[in-house]
């Protein structure tokens, strides 16, 4: 859920009084399951998996509410830019090309990964950086924002990257 530009996840309370609710950072892993992070940082040319929810319905089928995502896997489509500020909030992919710190959006198949629930998979492949990167480390916690969007919504995965 959000609770206004973060995404949440609700917990049971102690004593069943409510839900509380935490911060969760993106998930984007490399090919091989590992943890895109500070110590592990994405390159450009890598391919890596976003791991997001809330995309809406698949465009390519229907699934009931709650049961798990069938195979082969239905798919949506979703418009990614990157955007190599450091620290970059999520923004509205543009397919603008406006030169400096952005690349471009481009259209991008969203999987809808089999035996979850409402859960998408989305494989990018990292451009190389327009401009040169700060490091991760210290103030900078991500020297990456991907950004995802439909028609009328968005969000972003800040992440690290190495040149």
């Amino acid at each position: 859920m959000r609770l206004g530009d973060t995404v949440v996840s609700p917990v049971d309370a102690k004593g069943g009084y409510g839900v509380v609710a935490t911060f969760q950072p993106p998930v984007v892993t490399h090919a091989d399951g590992s943890v895109v992070a500070m110590n592990n940082p994405a390159r450009a040319g890598e391919t890596i998996v976003i791991w997001a929810v809330g995309l809406g319905l698949p465009s390519s089928g229907t699934v009931k509410t709650g049961e798990a995502n069938p195979s082969p896997a239905l798919t949506t489509t979703v418009y990614v830019d990157f955007d190599f500020r450091s620290n970059a909030g999520p923004s509205m992919p543009s397919a603008t090309n406006t030169g400096g710190s952005r690349v471009p959006a481009k259209p991008v198949t969203a999987y809808f990964a089999p035996g979850f629930v409402g859960l998408y998979q989305i494989n990018v492949t990292l451009p190389t950086p327009p401009v040169p990167l700060e490091a991760c480390g210290g103030v900078y916690q991500s020297n990456l924002t991907i950004n995802i969007g439909g028609s009328a919504s968005f969000d972003g995965a800040g992440i690290c990257t190495s040149q």
